[in-house]
């Protein structure tokens, strides 16, 4: 049997972080349920588009892997392997439509070989690698348009097929969507487009995706949602709060006390957007190298600054985000022939090998590989004659409530199939409870009482397992018992 990084079975594998965890779990219930289960959210606020019930990323990941998991199965461990498949097939594509001369594949393997992100989230069940398999199709149709003169070497079928994958890929991950602006400039005179014309139909584009992610996503509370609430209170207090975060992520890019692995990343996209600027400063008027500079600018360029506006630089947080745009840009350098930087990328790589070493050991590889989970096992069997999901019932019915200190806890993969899980922080911040479920501490459940009508059932290895009474709920309490 396969063996895992730690010594143990590969098959043992399970997703240890929250965010793996909901990602696990939303998977398992639209492999089960469609989008017929509960609602995966915080705080209770689920995304506009009634029929998503899934969480602030949207349903593109759960919904693609969901499907594919009626074929092949569900376990554990299938993430992990369904990611390798990905990047596999996506760079079996790449080289098949980009066909690399000897010298561009020997770069191709050494910046594969060395993606220490992609790498990293492997053995994981985020959507790092999913990202990274995505940015290597995009750097495929992109490494043709590039070179491609007159606008002809894309069939109109392909050239449709690379818009979908950019439409595809900015519902699953809105800073995808400022992929537009290189598509139609470089694809302009096949849409018998001005370069004015192509700009205002790519703002629409992003504007356009923008507006759906938000309709397909459950609100979350981030840096965002704080702005906005800020800017409908005060406007200075909002550029004040905006100015100080701007700060705090300008002294986190350049902290020297981070990990090696963050800082060189960091280095290498700067790199690329330096190489972007020097093209569109001397060489603007070759057609191919605009087009180049143009990608790297709309790819990364566009995810830095976003991500020092509105996001966290710090943790992994930049790390993972960076990472398959990093790749999409390294891939279109090789197919440009750009050799000394990619080769400087790539040694930028080799100089971090120990921060990876130790990555891998100590923070991505370690407690994944359990050879026996009595806790889980204990938590299961505690639930499941209480929670299960039950079609004939709504969605929020089939939705437990947790505090946050729980929602962290990788003992939630053992909630059914169907159920969908909801978190909060603070309990006053919660309305009278819609979820049909709810595992609470002692202080979450003295709050709630006063607005709900909650009825006790056991207590769990996460704590007190209650019901929200009605008449429905009250009915499987008794058949539970």
């Amino acid at each position: 049997m396969l063996q895992g990084p730690e010594g143990g079975k590969l098959f043992h594998y399970a997703p240890q972080w929250s965010d793996e965890v909901f990602n696990w779990h939303q998977v398992a219930t639209f492999k089960a349920v469609g989008f017929e289960g509960g609602y995966y959210t915080a705080y209770e606020r689920e995304a506009p588009l009634s029929f998503s019930h899934f969480y602030n990323h949207g349903p593109v990941y759960p919904a693609l892997l969901g499907m594919l998991s009626r074929v092949v199965g569900w376990e554990f461990y299938s993430a992990p392997i369904l990611n390798l498949i990905m990047v596999s097939l996506s760079l079996a594509f790449f080289i098949a439509f980009t066909r690399p001369n000897l010298p561009q594949l020997g770069l191709l393997g050494l910046v594969v070989a060395t993606a220490w992100p992609m790498h990293l989230y492997m053995l994981t069940d985020m959507r790092v690698a999913f990202f990274c398999a995505l940015g290597i199709i995009l750097a495929g149709f992109f490494s043709r348009t590039i070179g491609d003169g007159e606008g002809q070497a894309l069939s109109r079928k392909a050239l449709a097929t690379f818009g979908l994958v950019i439409a595809f890929a900015a519902i699953s991950k809105l800073t995808w969507s400022f992929l537009f602006f290189p598509y139609f400039l470089h694809a302009r005179k096949r849409f018998n487009l001005s370069t004015f014309r192509a700009i205002g139909l790519s703002f629409i584009l992003v504007i356009a995706s923008f507006i759906l992610y938000n309709q397909l996503a459950a609100p979350y509370p981030n840096f965002a949602t704080e702005l906005l609430t800020q800017l409908g209170r005060s406007f200075t207090g909002a550029i004040e709060l905006a100015l100080e975060h701007i700060w705090l992520n300008l002294g986190n890019f350049i902290e020297r006390d981070h990990r090696l692995l963050w800082l060189m990343l960091r280095l290498q996209m700067i790199m690329c957007l330096g190489w972007a600027g020097f093209l569109l400063w001397k060489r603007r008027g070759i057609p191919e190298d605009w087009k180049e500079s143009s990608v790297i600018v709309a790819g990364a360029g566009s995810l830095v600054i976003l991500t020092i506006l509105l996001y966290d630089v710090f943790g992994w947080r930049d790390y993972r985000l960076f990472a398959p745009v990093f790749l999409l840009c390294s891939l279109v350098l090789i197919s440009r022939e750009r050799r000394i930087l990619v080769g400087l990328l790539i040694i930028g790589n080799l100089l971090v090998l120990p921060d990876f070493i130790a990555a891998h050991e100590l923070v991505f590889a370690r407690g994944r590989f359990p050879e026996k989970r009595e806790n889980l096992d204990q938590f299961i069997e505690e639930i499941s004659p209480v929670i299960r999901y039950d079609d004939e019932r709504t969605a929020w019915q089939n939705t437990i409530l947790v505090p946050l200190s729980v929602a962290i806890n990788p003992l939630i993969i053992g909630i059914p199939e169907g159920i969908g899980i909801s978190w909060f922080k603070f309990a006053d911040q919660i309305p009278r409870m819609r979820s049909g479920y709810a595992i609470l501490d002692i202080g979450s459940y003295q709050f709630l009482r006063r607005r709900n009508d909650l009825s006790f059932v056991k207590r769990t290895v996460l704590g007190d397992l209650y019901i929200n009474r009605n008449e429905d709920n009250q009915e499987r309490v008794l058949r539970s018992r």
